[in-house]
């Protein structure tokens, strides 16, 4: 089986996981900019600083953020999305290599915290 000749390449890429500039030009706090990375071992984590100061984290899914407490960036956390692969300071050039590749169609998303 052949592609047609006239058959449109393209590609994709989601803000989450590229866009990075997580807090540049005025841009909002997602859920996504608190979600520390993960592993085979460690579960991915939710940081915040409870109503006491003190910093804490939460199971990404299916754990309630303690009362009064407010989602936070930690020093001593790596947050994977934060630089992702920074498509938002290069996207000339990612774009750029999608045309090097032939590709004729772009597809992008926008983090809903930069509206």
């Amino acid at each position: 089986m052949s592609f047609p000749k006239d058959f449109y390449w393209g590609g994709a890429t989601a803000a989450n996981q590229c866009e990075g500039a997580w807090n540049a030009d005025g841009r909002g706090m997602a859920l996504t900019d608190v979600t520390t990375g993960g592993s085979v071992k460690e579960p991915r984590m939710i940081t915040y600083i409870g109503a006491d100061g003190k910093p804490g984290k939460i199971r990404s899914m299916g754990e309630a953020l303690p009362e009064g407490a407010k989602y936070a960036v930690l020093d001593d956390c790596y947050y994977p999305n934060h630089e992702g692969i920074d498509f938002y300071h290069r996207y000339k050039e990612d774009i750029a290599l999608f045309a090097e590749m032939g590709f004729k169609m772009f597809r992008m998303s926008i983090s809903w915290s930069r509206l």
